[in-house]
C-alpha cells in the first residue's frame, strides 16, 4: 500500500509542480542491487519508485523512496550530472541525501539524513525507456525509467 501511494504521489508531481522547468520527466524504479561487502547480509531488493526531472542535457533532479540495504525506508533526493556520452550511453554521477541509513553504535536507527553519492551509467534503450546502474563503494544498483511526458 505504501508503494502504491508513493507511485501515485510521484505521478502527480510532474503535472502540478515542475511542468514549466522540466524538459523531460521520467518515472523510474530502483530494482535490485549487489552489495560489495560480503560479510554482512543486506537487503538486495530495493523496489522503490522515483521521479526524475531533466533541467538540461546534463543535469537532472530525482526524488523517491525505497527499502534500503538495512530494510529501512529511505526517502531521498539526488542531483544527477551526466556530461559524458558514447552512442546510447550517458556517464556521470549522482549526489544527494537520504533517510534511513544513520545508525547508533548498537546498530539501531538514529534518524537524520545521510549522504548518497556514486557513479551513474544510463543506457537509452529507446525514446521512452532507459536502464542504468548506480555504483558506489558499497553497492551496485539497477534502475529502470519510463518517460513520463
Amino acid at each position: 500500500m505504501r508503494v502504491l501511494l508513493t507511485v501515485l504521489l510521484l505521478s502527480l508531481i510532474p503535472q502540478a509542480w515542475a511542468g514549466s522547468w522540466c524538459s523531460e520527466s521520467y518515472l523510474g524504479f530502483i530494482t535490485v542491487s549487489r552489495h560489495i561487502h560480503p560479510a554482512r547480509e543486506y537487503n538486495e531488493k530495493h523496489w522503490g519508485p522515483y521521479w526524475r526531472c531533466s533541467f538540461s542535457r546534463d543535469w537532472s533532479g530525482q526524488v523517491g523512496w525505497y527499502p534500503n540495504s538495512y530494510n529501512r525506508n529511505t526517502v531521498y533526493g539526488l542531483v544527477n550530472y551526466l556530461p559524458w556520452r558514447w552512442r546510447d550511453f550517458q556517464f556521470g554521477g549522482s549526489f544527494g541525501a537520504g533517510t534511513g541509513y544513520a545508525e547508533r553504535e548498537d546498530g539501531s536507527p538514529k534518524g537524520g539524513l545521510s549522504p548518497i553519492a556514486g557513479g551513474l551509467a544510463v543506457w537509452e534503450v529507446d525514446k521512452n525507456l532507459r536502464g542504468g546502474l548506480f555504483i558506489n563503494t558499497a553497492v551496485v544498483a539497477a534502475i529502470v525509467e519510463i518517460r513520463w511526458r
